[in-house]
């Protein structure tokens, strides 16, 4: 923790401010995430910074390997296999814990996902920290210092890929039901993409395409894809007019097949000490 920013925070923090600061989120869509939000930021040092980006090139060093599609394509085989894999993952994320070891403060690897994380949601996340808390100004949740306009340009391109917004969807399970919809909400909102289910899109040849507030039928492009297999696979009840096996005309916003070579797969084979021995 940097004792000065925590220090502060501690001081300024009260049960009414941090309610102030949920409503706060939850007047956005009239609605509270039904998720814990925390009630403070975590303060990281620069040595800790250091020790986390150390983590994180040892993680991507592994994923950038000549090998790695052949040493993950068991990964597909006892998953699912998507037609046109890309070149690289678009998402990753990787969740450290910080442990104490022999006295001192070190970052252990939690997991690592080859799969969007809550982009939209954790940029406004930190602008309310700042509007409830101003000496938050001071800091900042970007490791390489850009501004929050360029984060959400960023964002932007790696989901839309400079097509048409109205060609670009994000895709999920029932995506009202999901605990995670504020981001949803963010998403729609901050990049201008409609949100989808996945029993609504409408196969045509090759082509995918969903109906709009007017109810006209628009071609899906690409897909900003936030379906997790693991819970599609054990929704027996829905009805798809299509099947990701297929070979389909459109482009992945996170090509599911990362998310099982890399998700899946890759926490054994990582050594090094910001990772915990697995099997």
């Amino acid at each position: 923790m940097i004792d000065k920013y925590r220090q502060l925070f501690n001081d300024s923090f009260t049960l009414e401010k941090y309610h102030e600061f949920q409503d706060d989120i939850a007047s956005d869509f009239d609605y509270l995430p039904t998720f814990r939000m925390a009630e403070t930021p975590f303060f990281i040092p620069n040595e800790l910074k250091q020790q986390l980006l150390e983590g994180c090139a040892d993680v991507i060093k592994l994923i950038q390997q000549k090998d790695f599609i052949e040493l993950t394509d068991k990964a597909l085989e006892l998953n699912a296999k998507v037609p046109n894999e890309d070149k690289h993952t678009t998402f990753l994320a990787i969740d450290f814990g910080i442990c104490e070891e022999d006295g001192k403060i070190i970052p252990k690897l939690i997991e690592v996902q080859g799969f969007p994380s809550l982009y939209n949601y954790q940029y406004v996340l930190y602008e309310k920290f700042k509007k409830h808390f101003p000496f938050l100004e001071n800091l900042t949740p970007f490791i390489n210092d850009i501004s929050s306009e360029a984060y959400l340009k960023i964002i932007e391109e790696a989901i839309c890929n400079h097509l048409p917004k109205e060609n670009v969807i994000l895709l999920e399970i029932e995506p009202e039901k999901q605990n995670t919809k504020i981001d949803f909400y963010y998403c729609q909102r901050d990049i201008g993409i409609s949100i989808v289910c996945v029993t609504e899109l409408i196969k045509k040849g090759k082509q995918l395409f969903y109906k709009n507030d007017k109810g006209v039928e628009i071609q899906v492009k690409r897909i900003y894809n936030r379906v997790i297999f693991d819970e599609l696979e054990l929704r027996k009840d829905l009805k798809l007019d299509f099947s990701f096996s297929v070979d389909l005309d459109v482009e992945w916003a996170g090509h599911p097949n990362w998310f099982f070579r890399i998700s899946k797969f890759i926490l054994p084979i990582l050594i090094g000490k910001y990772f915990i021995e697995t099997t």
